[in-house]
């Protein structure tokens, strides 16, 4: 019995085998795309794909790809599969694809340089992003249609040839804004996810990248293809995958590297960069032929300059900021995510209101109604109102109230649109405007950029600081203005090469090997520059600032009468400019500017405090009690965070301020 038993077992045992080794045999006979369709409505990882195999050398001309000086290590004799280059960000909150793309520190600087052997991309973690780049070829000529699904948010862009220039965006879970996320393979929860068809040409190079931003648990990003012939989509495969750089390590360097086989990346950074800062500044950059001053002072009429003492807080304790009330500003800025859950500061917490720094419509519109009026009584139907670019309102004591009036007019007899922006007195008793002597503003004086690289830590920051100060000038062609780094202790990063890489007008690099100083480091900033009628802006490396500040930093400063703090939005840690999430700041110390000799006459009276440490509050105090300062809230203009991104519920216990100018 016991026997029979065993002969039963034995007898089961050969048969399962059988089975096994017949489904087995049958698998591998499938045909790929059949294969790769059973891969997929199984689920399996990707490390459980079957690669396909393409002879390449046969399909195509081998020596054409050959002869690409980035693909030329691309091994045709043993068919070799190709993989897609992975940069991937960690640390990083939102949910969205564009609170991805608006981290300061994309596209140059990823935490992490991966390679993804399909189109498939799992990542067991939460809150990063992923930009993922290469090329696809394929073997037959004909239309293919595109899907994509992820956790959570994603985009396929597919470019009409080899050049990332052209790429466009096919497909998307999510709108880029608003988030989105769907299971591996579900192609029909968004209307975009699945592409029209495409055509591609056998044995052409098509540039490819997927954009994936994950926020709570772990994700993936999957893209997936039918094939010409094919009636399913499946998973690319490394068969059809090449990458766009093989060499990473010139990446670590923070410098786009040159020659003709990095023209690629570095036409892909460049693409990334100028939609970077589309997402980040979508308004138009005012650039147009400013308005006659004359024109403007024979219609307002001129008053003298006046000593003004702005009305003051009532409190005025220093601790809890300027002591200055903020300069109202129409139209105000965009509604960032605030949210305060231990400040008890009360002057912090007013700072926050919607309505705090922001000048109301009525109250904007009855100046420039008044402005314009005159404007008409002295040139009788030649001008008209194009647009309001910004009114601010600041309140002094002596009667008075200043406006700054910053319109686009229509010229009716030049058949041009000037920039009228102008300062204008408002009485308290009349209803009646003059334009102050000596209060014109200078749009093309020199801006010195000052970004002093204290501790190691900050020469990521100055870097992703000096592409932005880059981005800016490309978009504005504003050529008066100069960079200058002044870099404390070892060179952990090249900032000094990325300066010099850089299609800056002007830059300087200032190393200095002894302790730090802060006054030390400014004075040695303004010494380097020749012009004395020169704006000095000194930022923290933690900024990023918007397309407008050399604008900005011009319309309000005025040698020995004003200087330019504006207030900047304090971002969580994890937070992006495209997500933007914070508090506003009180203390106006993320940027600060002023003429070359206010700065001299201001290191003078502060010279005797020491300023090792970076404590700058009574440098603060001090500012206020030899000049003016103009604060107020400027869109775009933020403060990064270097801390870890920690659960939601802790974010605003401490919102960590700058580097050396907290």
């Amino acid at each position: 019995m016991c026997r029979s038993r065993a002969s039963y077992k034995l007898i089961f045992k050969i048969i399962l085998a059988c089975c096994v080794a017949l489904i087995y045999l049958q698998f591998q006979l499938l045909s790929s795309a059949d294969r790769n369709r059973l891969v997929h409505t199984l689920q399996f990882k990707s490390d459980e794909y079957i690669p396909e195999i393409v002879d390449w050398k046969r399909a195509c001309n081998a020596s054409k790809y050959a002869e690409q000086p980035d693909l030329q290590n691309y091994d045709f004799e043993t068919k070799k599969a190709g993989y897609l280059n992975v940069l991937l960000w960690e640390n990083i909150s939102g949910f969205s694809v564009n609170s991805f793309l608006t981290q300061p520190l994309f596209p140059r600087q990823p935490s992490k340089f991966l390679v993804a052997p399909s189109a498939f991309v799992k990542i067991k973690k939460a809150y990063y992003g992923q930009w993922i780049v290469g090329y696809l070829h394929v073997d037959i000529t004909g239309e293919y249609r595109f899907a994509l699904s992820s956790d959570d948010s994603s985009e396929f862009w597919i470019s009409t040839d080899e050049r990332a220039e052209n790429v466009r965006r096919v497909a998307q879970v999510g709108d880029g804004y608003a988030p989105g996320w769907t299971s591996l393979g579900q192609h029909a929860k968004y209307v975009n996810q699945v592409s029209d068809q495409i055509i591609l040409q056998k044995c052409k190079k098509y540039f490819i990248q997927v954009v994936h931003k994950q926020a709570v648990g772990d994700g993936f990003v999957a893209v997936s293809w039918n094939r010409a012939g094919s009636q399913s989509f499946h998973i690319i495969t490394g068969a059809y995958l090449l990458p766009l750089m093989r060499m990473s390590k010139h990446l670590l360097t923070f410098i786009p590297p040159v020659g003709e086989q990095f023209k690629s990346l570095n036409a892909a950074f460049k693409m990334q960069r100028e939609n970077k800062l589309s997402l980040e500044s979508p308004a138009e950059y005012i650039d147009t032929q400013r308005l006659d001053r004359t024109l403007i002072q024979s219609a307002i009429g001129t008053c003298p300059l006046q000593k003004l003492r702005p009305v003051r807080n009532s409190t005025p304790n220093i601790t809890q900021g300027s002591q200055q009330l903020i300069t109202d500003v129409y139209p105000g800025p965009w509604a960032y995510k605030i949210k305060d859950k231990s400040n008890d500061n009360t002057f912090l917490k007013a700072l926050q209101g919607k309505r705090a720094g922001i000048l109301s419509k009525k109250k904007a519109k009855a100046v420039v109604r008044k402005f314009m009026t005159l404007m008409e009584e002295r040139n009788p139907r030649r001008f008209q109102l194009e647009s309001i670019n910004a009114v601010e309102h600041k309140k002094y004591h002596n009667l008075r109230d200043v406006y700054l009036v910053d319109l686009t007019l229509k010229d009716n007899t030049r058949q041009i649109k000037p920039r009228s922006a102008s300062y204008v007195y408002k009485s308290w008793v009349e209803d009646s405007l003059c334009v102050p002597d000596e209060l014109d503003w200078n749009e093309n004086v020199l801006v010195q950029v000052i970004v002093i690289v204290a501790k190691a830590e900050h020469g990521k920051w100055a870097i992703s600081l000096i592409d932005n100060i880059e981005d800016i000038y490309r978009r504005t062609a504003n050529n008066n203005i100069q960079v200058t780094i002044v870099h404390y202790g070892p060179k952990v990063l090249d900032v000094e090469g990325v300066l010099s890489a850089t299609s800056l007008p002007r830059h300087i690099f200032i190393p200095r090997t002894e302790a730090f100083s802060f006054a030390k480091a400014i004075q040695e900033a303004l010494d380097a520059i020749v012009h004395e009628k020169t704006i000095s802006l000194l930022v923290d490396p933690y900024v990023k600032l918007p397309l407008d500040i050399f604008d900005q930093t011009r319309k309000h400063c005025f040698q020995g009468k004003m200087v330019f703090s504006p207030l900047a939005f304090y971002l969580v840690p994890g937070a992006s400019p495209g997500e933007p999430e914070g508090l506003w700041d009180h203390r106006g110390l993320a940027a600060l500017g002023m003429y070359k000799e206010d700065w001299r006459r201001l290191l003078t009276t502060a010279g005797q405090y020491d300023d090792s440490e970076g404590n700058w509050t009574i440098f603060e105090h001090r500012v206020e009690s030899i000049i003016e300062v103009q604060r107020m809230k400027v869109n775009g203009l933020f403060v990064m965070s270097e801390e870890e991104l920690v659960p939601l519920d802790d974010r605003y216990k401490n919102i960590p301020h700058g580097s050396y100018l907290s």
